[in-house]
């Protein structure tokens, strides 16, 4: 789309849900309003990654502080979610081997196929029989915020082998990091007791 059409598209959309007065949307389109640099510059699709949430909160409210361009992110990332089906969510396992699973929610097409219910979830896949379905407790990080959330996939039986992979090596993880944190909580405390024996044993010489 022609950058020009496309200011027009978001000024109307800017408009259109009051994110825009009658002052600013009649400024000239080449007058003296701020030029943008390519780096500054963003599509919807980047937009749209920036302020996407694989669960919004219900509680989320429009913050009359915002910007036209922040509210517009939250906007057009709220009309994505919204046309977005939450029953079941379609997996990335290609890199299962390496702990890392992917998730997202089915789009329309997708539900109409029956992608991730009577077709597996994984996005590689499209086995249909001995499919199982299971809730996970699914544990992501979004916008360096790490969240949870229970979510619902189908898959057929190597599918959830791999998922069961995926779980096992989490598992070994957490567990190597908890030995890790135990260790240097170990040594912490071993530190204190040394300096406190050192402490008393030289009041006892003085």
């Amino acid at each position: 789309m022609p950058k020009l059409d496309r200011e027009k598209e978001r000024t109307e959309f800017l408009k259109r849900h009051g994110l825009l007065d009658e002052s600013d949307a009649n400024q000239p389109i080449n007058g003296d309003i701020k030029k943008i640099s390519k780096s500054e510059y963003q599509n919807d699709m980047q937009i749209l990654k920036k302020h996407y949430q694989f669960v919004r909160p219900s509680s989320e409210q429009a913050d009359e502080n915002d910007d036209p361009d922040e509210a517009y992110g939250k906007t057009l990332a709220k009309e994505y979610e919204s046309k977005l089906f939450r029953d079941y969510a379609v997996a990335d396992l290609s890199k299962y081997k390496e702990g890392k699973l992917g998730l997202r929610w089915r789009n329309e097409k997708e539900v109409l196929d029956g992608k991730g219910d009577s077709v597996c979830g994984n996005v590689a896949c499209s086995a249909t029989n001995d499919l199982e379905s299971s809730l996970l407790n699914f544990s992501y990080r979004e916008h360096n915020i790490p969240k949870q959330c229970l979510v619902k996939v189908c898959l057929c039986p190597p599918c959830y082998r791999k998922l069961n992979k995926i779980h096992k090596k989490r598992k070994k993880e957490e567990k190597k990091l908890l030995k890790e944190e135990q260790k240097k909580k170990l040594k912490k405390e071993l530190k204190l007791l040394t300096k406190i024996y050192e402490r008393e044993k030289k009041a006892q010489e003085e």
